[in-house]
């Protein structure tokens, strides 16, 4: 088995690892998301005769925060090498970080996934859902009234992240925008300014950056949001995201 770390993935390195994600949802009935295109991630991958049997993803997230996402091919689990991707990650974490916390993923589909937390001791510490919309229509929900009643703009800064700004202010807030595959982008970390807040910026700019999204090529926009912040919650539902999955982060 032969252990190979990179930070930006390859044409064939994509078209592998899409194809182990695809078998390992079909086997797990699973909807977790691998993040191929992220620019800030790093991949590590389990090699056995050229073929990539394993596959871990390191995102940063937040305050020194790395979130992994991990698939094992189904013939290979319980053989250690998701533990070999996980020292590896570990490794490459404690050399860029002096403090650190560890989250995985999962939405209760597979129980090989589960078992496996338990066994390495992560805790589940939060419950989010995992929501999308089309956006092939945008005329629901006064979509088009936010639009006009404020003129929003998003500016791309690099690695996903892009400024939200309001005609008269300036900067109010950002949003990592990162793609999920050829039509899709995962919206993250949509943020408005703490003194912006209270005014319904956060509302009234999500039209801007879904028509910004569309204006991309994109067809669908995923995203994660914890039902317990009920304001940003609200926020997706007016705006017609519908709930595809509910998420359990652990902690390790």
């Amino acid at each position: 088995m032969h252990i190979k770390t990179v930070s930006n993935l390859s044409k064939s390195d994509i078209i592998s690892i899409s194809k182990l994600v695809d078998e390992c949802k079909m086997h797990d009935n699973t909807y977790i998301p691998y993040p191929l295109y992220d620019e800030e991630a790093v991949h590590i991958t389990a090699l056995d005769k050229d073929r990539i049997i394993a596959a871990l993803c390191v995102c940063p997230t937040y305050k020194q925060t790395y979130e992994i996402i991990a698939f094992t091919h189904p013939s290979r689990r319980r053989k250690g090498v998701f533990s070999v991707l996980l020292d590896v990650a570990t490794s490459y974490i404690e050399d860029i970080a002096d403090k650190y916390c560890i989250e995985f993923v999962s939405d209760g589909h597979s129980q090989d996934a589960e078992l496996t937390l338990e066994a390495i001791g992560a805790e589940p510490v939060a419950v989010e859902v995992m929501m999308y919309r089309d956006l092939n229509d945008l005329s629901g929900n006064s979509l088009t009234t936010h639009t006009h009643s404020a003129i929003y703009s998003i500016e791309g800064k690099g690695d996903c992240h892009y400024e939200i700004k309001y005609n008269s202010i300036g900067y109010i807030g950002e949003v990592r925008l990162i793609p999920y595959n050829k039509h899709s982008l995962y919206l993250c970390d949509y943020n408005i300014k703490y003194k912006y807040r209270g005014k319904k910026h956060g509302k009234k700019a999500l039209a801007s950056v879904l028509a910004y999204i569309k204006s991309l090529g994109c067809k669908t926009i995923k995203l994660q949001v914890s039902k317990q912040n009920a304001p940003a919650y609200n926020i997706y539902l007016n705006y017609d995201f519908l709930i595809e999955t509910e998420l359990t982060y652990w902690r390790l």
